[in-house]
């Protein structure tokens, strides 16, 4: 469950990043 939301904060952090 915890890699899970690392890995969509991950995700979203570089989603944030490219916009």
């Amino acid at each position: 469950m915890l890699i899970i939301c690392l890995r969509s904060l991950c995700l979203s952090l570089i989603v944030c990043s490219i916009m």
